[in-house]
């Protein structure tokens, strides 16, 4: 077992641990159940493990690269093609309508 990432923030600690899931590799989150306290104590956050030691460099690399995109600056809103609603750039279908966002070259997009 080895720590990858820790964080005062449980529900972005078993985001990431999801996202590492997704991609096959084997992780838990160490601390989850104390992180319920009011105690600020850094050596009890919400620790992301990975369980097989050989997974670890592949796991910090997405790590590094999931919390990059949350570093990446939105881009403009959209309008729906379908409805003409403001829709967030973050979004890749319509709040109100569920219309796919659609790029100037006619295809669907995903953020």
């Amino acid at each position: 077992m080895k720590e990858i990432y820790r964080s005062g923030e449980l529900a972005k600690v078993g985001l990431l641990a999801n996202r590492l899931r997704a991609e096959g590799i084997s992780v838990f989150i160490r601390n989850e159940q104390l992180s319920v306290s009011d105690a600020q104590i850094p050596s009890f956050f919400p620790a992301l493990c990975v369980t097989n030691e050989a997974q670890e460099e592949e796991a910090r690399r997405l790590l590094e690269s999931y919390l990059a995109e949350e570093k990446q600056p939105l881009g403009p809103d959209w309008t729906c093609c379908h409805c003409q609603e403001l829709v967030p750039d973050s979004m890749a279908e319509c709040w109100s309508c569920q219309t796919a966002r659609v790029l100037s070259n006619g295809r669907g997009n995903l953020p």
